[in-house]
């Protein structure tokens, strides 16, 4: 980070260079501990008929039918194009949704991945905003994206 140039050394925050680089392999190994990469989840099956306290797993979620679930993911998938749609010729809006997809989410840190100021990415997601508050659904049921 440091020889690329994404950082640049303050002699009067750190007087010592080797606490500077040791606060940036702090920083970088915070930054990938708290990536998504490094998440594990866990999602509870339905349980079998012979499960013991069967009962205690049951979920709401359990009744939608193999229907609604396609339907759940054509409308996702349709949502899905139409973002990308939306943002057609906007490469900087682009980049920063990639990076929100990708859970870097700090505005900071968002500027120091693409090499931009912050402000800068700050306008950007303003600019996201705006264009993915225009495919929110319109009243009761309405899904603006679907064609």
């Amino acid at each position: 980070m440091v020889i690329l140039g994404q950082r640049a050394w303050d002699r009067t925050a750190y007087p010592d260079f080797a606490k500077f680089m040791k606060s940036v392999i702090d920083s970088r190994i915070s930054s990938l501990v708290r990536s998504v990469a490094n998440r594990t989840t866990r999602r509870i099956g339905r349980p079998g008929a012979s499960d013991e306290g069967a009962a205690a797993y049951e979920f709401s979620g359990y009744d939608e039918e193999p229907i609604e679930l396609d339907i759940q993911r054509e409308d996702a998938e349709a949502f899905g194009a139409a973002v990308i749609k939306s943002l057609d010729g906007d490469e900087q809006a682009f980049q920063v949704l990639e990076c929100l997809e990708a859970d870097i989410t700090k505005p900071a840190e968002i500027a120091e991945y693409l090499g931009v100021p912050v402000q800068e990415i700050n306008n950007v997601q303003k600019r996201l905003r705006r264009k993915l508050n225009d495919l929110r659904p319109k009243g009761k049921g309405g899904r603006p994206w679907v064609t």
